[in-house]
Formats: structure tokens, C-alpha cells, sequence
């Protein structure tokens, strides 16, 4: 009669933990730099006190042209001033930054300013093509 003999127990592996900062970590660090984003962009009556209203309208498209959105935008003057849109096309990870043109627009005390931008972050489909969706952009101002 031959004896059993006894399976051996499993090889457990030690878990090991991450370098570096945790999930909540992050998200509470994110609130904290888009609080600052906020401090540091100021109000629209800060920034531009002879403005009394800012209209973006904006309409996202595919490198095809199929909208992906279209947005009516409407700053007051005691509205921050967070100015970037970010992508809804295939990157994930794209931004448009108005900032510019609305401060070119305003620094000029003109009333209409149009323009499209195109994401240049990096497609979901090829990482070595653009996003390629544009975003096309009226600004009105109110003085």
C-alpha cells in the first residue's frame, strides 16, 4: 500500500505595492489644480472690467465632419474664465485652448472674432496620426 502523500499548499506571491501616489491621491490633487486653474483665471470682470458679456459658439466635427457637439456659451462677468474646451473626437486626452483668441479679441475691443483649431493629440485608432477633430469657434462680445 503506498502512501499519500500531501499536496503541497499553493505558492502565494506577495503583493507588492505601487511607487508612488495612490488613487485618491490623485483625485484630490486634481481638485486642487483645477481650484488653482481657477484662482489664477480670474473673472471676467476681473480680467476685462469694460466687458460686460463674452457668447462662444462652438461645434465640434470629426476629421469626417460629423458633429460631435455644438455649444452655446454664454460668460458673465463674474463667470471664471476657464476657457479650454476639452476633445470629444478620438484621443481622449485633446484640448482646445480659446484662451488666446478671446483674450486677442478682447485686448483689441473688437466685437466678432470666427477660427477653427484642430487636435493635435494622439488618435485612439494609430498612435502615430493626430486626433484631427476640429472645432470651430464664433466669439461675440458685449462692451
Amino acid at each position: 500500500m503506498r502512501r499519500r502523500q500531501c499536496p503541497r499548499p499553493p505558492k502565494y506571491r506577495k503583493r507588492f505595492t505601487k511607487p508612488g501616489p495612490s488613487k485618491n491621491e490623485l483625485k484630490v490633487s486634481r481638485g486642487a489644480s483645477e481650484e488653482q486653474q481657477k484662482a489664477r483665471a480670474g473673472t471676467l470682470r476681473e480680467r476685462f472690467p469694460d466687458v460686460s458679456q463674452l457668447q462662444l459658439d462652438l461645434r465640434m466635427e470629426t476629421a469626417t465632419g460629423a458633429v460631435l457637439e455644438k455649444n452655446l456659451r454664454v460668460i458673465d462677468r463674474d463667470e471664471t474664465l476657464l476657457l479650454d474646451v476639452p476633445c470629444q473626437g478620438a484621443c481622449g486626452n485633446g484640448l482646445f485652448l480659446l484662451k488666446d483668441a478671446v483674450e486677442t479679441l478682447l485686448q483689441a475691443h473688437q466685437e466678432n472674432r470666427e477660427g477653427m483649431a484642430i487636435c493635435q493629440g494622439v488618435s485612439y485608432m494609430d498612435s502615430k496620426l493626430p486626433c484631427g477633430t476640429k472645432l470651430y469657434y464664433r466669439i461675440q462680445a458685449s462692451y
